[in-house]
């Protein structure tokens, strides 16, 4: 008999527990701020496990306390039915003054119930501003803009190039007519050779001189690859005389039946001062050191003439 008393006062205590409603608290941390700090407004909520709670949405209060962040639940700690959640909202205040923030209110469910519970005590909050002493120290107006000296060294940098610039286009200018009065030769522009060869390809070019006379003659190799991966080679023979195809791995090899093109036979063979391999698109010209030099002043002069265009 006395167990059963002590097994129905169990359950009817265990079932007044199951009744009991939420407590909430309520507080701020800190409770004293500076204008524009950041603060913690933060509700505390004990409950039974089957009980439902609804967290507030935040008031921002007429703007003068604004929502920074609103973290998540958190539930921090369980002791057998009861659980205890908190919500934190981190705030910041921009109005100096003492804040009556109220009661914290929290919707609560529970079976046929539906209710609103409140915190008992209101939570405060103190906003500070930094005082300003205007009696040791004076206000000042604004002091007028100064006039700093001109200084050449802030304008240095773009005068030299200005100058390098404006030498350069009177070179350009000055080098044409100076050839066409003095007879500039290819030895004052430095072209010692007696011709120089041209070779050209799909993605590159370069001028070779040719040997002094009784010099041994030298080779250049030109490697591409075509579209298939495929190396592609030629090999150019340049001598004190002139220029030919040494070897080839093109398909016709005409490159090489083409013979060799000196300075004694550009102006009376076929292809001229050319030699032409069409697979690999190679292109060898050979050229006498006076033709180089009116290459040059026609290019200068061409660059001269495009510069006063713009000008214009």
């Amino acid at each position: 008999m006395k167990r059963l008393f002590a097994i129905a006062l169990l359950f009817a205590g265990l079932a007044a527990r199951a009744q009991e409603t939420p407590t909430v608290t309520a507080r701020v941390e800190p409770d004293s701020i500076m204008i524009g700090d950041r603060f913690d407004y933060v509700i505390d909520v004990e409950k039974d496990l089957v009980q439902v709670v609804e967290f507030p949405v935040f008031d921002p209060r007429d703007g003068k306390i604004e929502l920074v962040e609103n973290c998540p639940v958190d539930t921090l700690e369980r002791d057998g039915r009861r659980l205890k959640l908190r919500k934190r909202y981190r705030l910041a205040a921009f109005d100096e003054g003492k804040y009556n923030l109220g009661a914290a209110q929290v919707l609560y469910a529970d079976k046929n119930i539906l209710d609103t519970l409140r915190s008992t005590d209101s939570v405060y909050l103190e906003v500070a501003t930094f005082q300003i002493d205007s009696t040791s120290q004076s206000i000042y107006d604004l002091k007028p803009q100064r006039n700093l000296p001109f200084r050449f060294a802030e304008v240095s940098g773009y005068a030299k190039w200005g100058v390098l610039a404006l030498l350069l286009a009177l070179l350009m200018m000055i080098l044409p007519a100076m050839a066409e009065q003095q007879k500039l030769t290819p030895a004052d522009a430095g072209l010692t050779a007696a011709g120089y060869v041209y070779i050209a390809t799909s993605n590159r070019s370069g001028w070779y001189p040719l040997p002094e006379e009784g010099a041994d003659p030298y080779e250049v190799t030109i490697q591409q690859n075509d579209a298939d991966g495929n190396v592609c080679e030629n090999v150019v023979c340049i001598t004190p005389e002139g220029a030919y195809m040494l070897r080839s791995n093109c398909d016709n090899q005409d490159c090489i039946d083409q013979g060799i093109v000196t300075l004694a036979n550009k102006d009376t063979r076929i292809l001229s001062n050319w030699i032409v391999c069409l697979p690999h698109q190679v292109i060898v010209e050979l050229h006498t050191a006076q033709e180089v030099l009116d290459m040059m002043l026609a290019s200068i002069t061409s660059s001269a003439a495009a510069s006063d265009n713009t000008a214009e």
